[in-house]
């Protein structure tokens, strides 16, 4: 039995159909991505009717969306209503701890599994973090850093062709994406992030993975211990005041 049809320019128009989004699929990518990419803010209260105006639908699919997004943690209840999701410094450290416990393991198996393709592509993704616009904002300049440095440790994820790993990827590494560690850089960490990067990209391609693993450990965990800091600062701020 066919399930699907050929139109004449190639493409299966039922298969097309069957994995066009939804109006309520749409409205999740929508608020979530919002959520990551900080046009939603940490501890923002979420108002479902001016979301919905927003989103030109319904309050059903944004009902449905937060639910969702609740489960996943990017939400929380406040009262009645529905706030994007804080994350305590401790949190934060405890997140960016498993998060260099299963990234460090992914560049091991990466040192022997990586493509020449992938090899190619961190390179492209790190010759573009190293070019900025000189034109572009700070919050522009944080938000394009903290996009295209999730491509780069996505590919070196998948490069280590581990199926559960990159189910465990997708779901810690969320919390970079909302509370983003480029927003504390100075020139200086900038450059050390560009370094480990480099780096990283020739122990993968000398298939060296003891050296890929403890070289990328390192990274993530001062990343994690910087982010943390700053929000407990803050959180020390939040007790004076």
């Amino acid at each position: 039995m066919q399930l699907h049809t050929v139109r004449g320019d190639g493409s299966r128009g039922l298969a097309a159909a069957v994995t066009a989004a939804t109006p309520g699929e749409e409205t999740y990518a929508s608020i979530r991505r919002s959520i990551l990419e900080g046009v939603l803010r940490p501890g923002e209260r979420i108002v479902e009717q001016q979301l919905a105006e927003s989103l030109n639908v319904s309050r059903t699919p944004v009902r449905e969306a937060l639910l969702k997004l609740e489960r996943e943690n990017l939400v929380a209840r406040i009262g009645r209503g529905m706030a994007v999701r804080r994350f305590s410094s401790g949190e934060v450290r405890d997140i960016y701890n498993l998060r260099a416990h299963l990234e460090s393991y992914a560049a091991r198996l990466a040192a022997d599994r990586i493509t020449s393709a992938e090899l190619a592509a961190l390179e492209a993704i790190q010759d573009e973090m190293e070019a900025q616009e000189p034109d572009m904002t700070r919050a522009e300049v944080v938000r394009v850093l903290s996009r295209d440095n999730h491509r780069f440790h996505a590919v070196v994820v998948r490069a280590a062709r581990s199926t559960p790993l990159e189910r465990c990827f997708s779901q810690v590494f969320q919390l970079p994406l909302l509370y983003k560690a480029y927003a504390y850089f100075d020139e200086e960490r900038k450059r050390r992030s560009d370094r480990d990067h480099r780096e990283l990209v020739e122990m993968l391609r000398a298939g060296d993975g003891a050296a890929a693993e403890a070289h990328w450990r390192g990274h993530l965990s001062r990343g994690g211990d910087l982010l943390a800091q700053h929000l407990a600062a803050g959180e020390a701020g939040e007790l004076v005041r």
